[in-house]
């Protein structure tokens, strides 16, 4: 039976200085893909990593897909497993499908109702899709996921006013600085502020107040050592550094110099908190659209569990039916074709009556795990693995030795 498997960490479950750890999109997603494709413990699997978060989407055969993610994550990034795992989240199921469908519409964000999530989580999928790492159900997954964030932002309230976290840090005069002068000049258009050159960084963190930084670097843009030089002509005059960057662009010893007061992503959750408490109204609404679209995407793939198995059971007893009348042929030769015939109907009643509960029974079932577990005992008990229909609807041929 196949499993679908959220695994990683997030904003939830991880302090900044292990999710900057973890960023598989320092290396580059396709790295990734292709890193945990060769451990072959998937047949599809996509990435996501953004700021907050750091998640492998995969469908298996097996449960044990859960641990071999947990423990690529690690190893890929040379963190210790012992150090990563206790802030590892797995869902399975319609679980991986609400976690995912909440990504998406901007509920599981550090600050709800963000739309910046949506185009990572397709691009994400977007990455997975070029590189033939998806199929059947992550397709469905995800495109569903996409319909749960268009709803949430066209049928609530949630994408109204300030939501992007450098928004939540600062709205005040701005000077803005980038290694590319043009992208600055943008920036300072499209929010109101002014553009300086990456040269005359020293000049504009003297005369500021607040900074927020948030670049795509490896190593901290703003060192101790370079905010120490800035601190000299400032007179005690305190530094504001807030910094949204993952991984962090501001040393971490930075923070311990006189007067100035370091802010990393994590600490905005006081903001978090009011933007939760503005936007209650709007939730009800978003969890109930996640509520509907996980309904109908759980439907759809407990019939891609239950109905092979239901018709591979329903095909081996017909198999005996049919297997057992022929060996009674010479019995039955001599009866009136109409007595045959009855013979006929009344076996197949009572395999119709045999199947009429198990195949009600296993319909009725809601819960994932418990759906998976009986159609695998249904799977070994009657060895139903060479009969499942493909797919396509065909059947696998049987090839005597």
């Amino acid at each position: 039976m196949i499993r679908l498997l959220a695994v990683g960490v997030s904003h939830r479950t991880a302090p900044v200085e292990l999710r900057e750890c973890v960023d598989f999109a320092r290396e580059g997603i396709d790295a990734a893909l292709a890193a945990l494709a060769g451990r072959a413990v998937a047949r599809e699997i996509v990435v996501l990593s953004t700021c907050n978060r750091a998640e492998i989407y995969g469908v298996a055969d097996t449960d044990t897909a859960a641990d071999a993610f947990g423990r690529f994550i690690s190893e890929y990034h040379q963190v210790a497993h012992e150090t990563l795992q206790p802030h590892l989240f797995v869902h399975r199921g319609a679980e991986a499908a609400t976690h995912l469908f909440r990504v998406a519409a901007g509920l599981d964000s550090l600050v709800v109702g963000e739309p910046q999530i949506l185009g990572q989580v397709k691009d994400a999928f977007a990455t997975a899709s070029t590189l033939k790492h998806t199929g059947a159900l992550t397709n469905r997954l995800f495109n569903s996921a996409f319909t749960v964030g268009k709803r949430v932002r066209s049928e609530t309230g949630l994408g109204e006013g300030a939501v992007s976290v450098s928004y939540a840090a600062i709205s005040q005069q701005l000077t803005i600085a980038s290694r590319t002068l043009p992208s600055a000049q943008a920036l300072a258009r499209a929010l109101g502020g002014r553009a300086v050159p990456w040269s005359s960084l020293g000049e504009a963190l003297s005369s500021a107040d607040i900074v927020v930084t948030a670049t795509g670097a490896t190593e901290p843009v703003l060192t101790r050592a370079r905010l120490e030089e800035v601190m000299r002509p400032r007179r005690n005059r305190p530094l504001f550094v807030i910094d949204i960057a993952v991984p962090r662009d501001v040393e971490a010893s930075a923070g311990d110099l006189d007067q100035v007061f370091v802010y990393n992503i994590d600490d905005l959750r006081t903001i978090v908190q009011e933007n939760l408490a503005r936007r209650a109204s709007e939730l009800q609404r978003a969890d109930d659209i996640v509520r509907e679209e996980v309904e109908r995407f759980a439907a759809w793939m407990q019939s891609r569990e239950v109905v092979p198995t239901l018709v591979a059971l329903r095909q081996r007893f017909e198999s005996i039916r049919r297997s057992e009348l022929q060996r009674l042929e010479s019995k039955l030769a001599g009866l009136p074709p109409e007595a045959r015939a009855r013979v006929d109907e009344i076996t197949h009643l009572i395999v119709e009556k045999l199947l009429l509960t198990p195949t009600e029974q296993l319909k009725a079932l809601s819960d994932e795990s418990t759906v998976i577990a009986h159609a695998d005992a249904l799977n070994r008990l009657f060895s139903l693995t060479d009969d499942k229909p493909k797919p396509d609807g065909s059947h696998p041929q049987k090839v005597s030795s």
